[in-house]
């Protein structure tokens, strides 16, 4: 399962991540992303891809996560973390108290 944040600034997210990190979420689970860049310079094509920082040894699901930006018209930093089901509400709880304004269940 996959739970997407979408905060408003970096700080709040990064908050987010080390919060997940210290918890015993694992870096390589999460995906970041900056959308404010992909919406500012009005490039609404998938194809280009926007920051995405990653621990991962690949990056094959970053045509799906471009999608999903891309059909939601959201701004902002998108956290992406792939957990369990079960610590959904953990992860949940920990993007709202660093502020996220939108949290997806993917």
């Amino acid at each position: 399962m996959r739970v997407i944040g979408i905060f408003s600034r970096e700080e709040q997210a990064s908050a987010a991540i080390d919060s997940l990190k210290n918890m015993g979420f694992d870096r390589k689970d999460m995906i970041v992303s900056d959308a404010n860049k992909f919406f500012n310079e009005d490039r609404r094509d998938s194809a280009m891809i926007i920051d995405i920082e990653t621990e991962r040894e690949g990056l094959s699901e970053k045509d799906a996560f471009a999608d999903f930006i891309a059909d939601e018209g959201e701004y902002g930093i998108i956290l992406s973390v792939e957990a369990l089901k079960n610590k959904n509400d953990l992860i949940k709880e920990v993007m709202i108290q660093s502020g996220a304004r939108k949290i997806i269940d993917d």
